[in-house]
């Protein structure tokens, strides 16, 4: 969801090499609820790519910033989400964030 450039980058400059930044997303907007095909594709590859990461034992803690706002988008499924959490090795901790929930939440 975030293709440009944002604060956080700018704070994590600081934090290196401790923390690894994976940016994706395209630089315009998606619309919600409508997204263009090839938003979902990337959308859903680097869910896999995070998934990567999480089993890779490289990483004590994986960070999805806005992955809540990319289902609320649609481009995401919620079941996608729930199996990352299952498949979760117990020595990682992995957090999900975003402004964006459905109500019904």
């Amino acid at each position: 969801m975030k293709g440009q450039h944002y604060g956080e980058l700018e704070a994590a400059k600081f934090t290196k090499p401790y923390i690894t930044i994976e940016q994706y997303g395209q630089s315009g907007w998606v619309h919600v609820h409508k997204p263009p095909k090839e938003d979902v594709r990337l959308a859903q590859g680097r869910l896999r790519r995070a998934r990567e990461a999480m089993l890779s034992e490289e990483y004590d803690i994986i960070v999805l910033d806005e992955i809540t706002t990319t289902h609320y988008f649609e481009l995401v499924p919620l079941e996608d989400m729930l199996e990352l959490i299952r498949s979760r090795p117990d020595n990682v901790e992995l957090a999900f964030a975003g402004s964006t929930l459905p109500k019904s939440y």
